[in-house]
């Protein structure tokens, strides 16, 4: 009886282990471009890659601000087209971290 009750919950535990890693596995890699896209790293912390969110997010705030400081007189006049460059830019990395992720499960 004893046995039979450790196997069923070894069983649970296996259960429940392939239901987290098959939620893993779930991204989706065009969710994780749009949510970075619409701030820079928040699509790497969907995918779970926190410090490599961080790191996308404090990329993409000082170069902005950089080219704010250095080309303050002509920067509102094409800020646009920074921040659509910058959004673009962190939506692909995300994305195709989520395509190597997917990948590689």
């Amino acid at each position: 009886m004893a046995e039979m009750f450790v196997e069923l919950r070894l069983a649970d535990e296996a259960t429940m282990l392939m239901s987290i890693n098959a939620r893993q596995i779930m991204k989706e890699p065009w969710k994780a471009f749009v949510l970075s896209f619409v701030l820079p790293g928040a699509g790497l912390a969907y995918l779970g890659k926190w410090s490599w969110a961080v790191v996308n997010f404090c990329i993409a705030t000082v170069v902005l601000m950089v080219v704010m400081f250095v080309q303050s007189e002509t920067a509102f006049d094409y800020l646009h087209y920074l921040i659509l460059i910058i959004a673009a830019g962190s939506g692909g990395w995300a994305h195709a971290c989520a395509v190597r992720l997917k990948a590689s499960d």
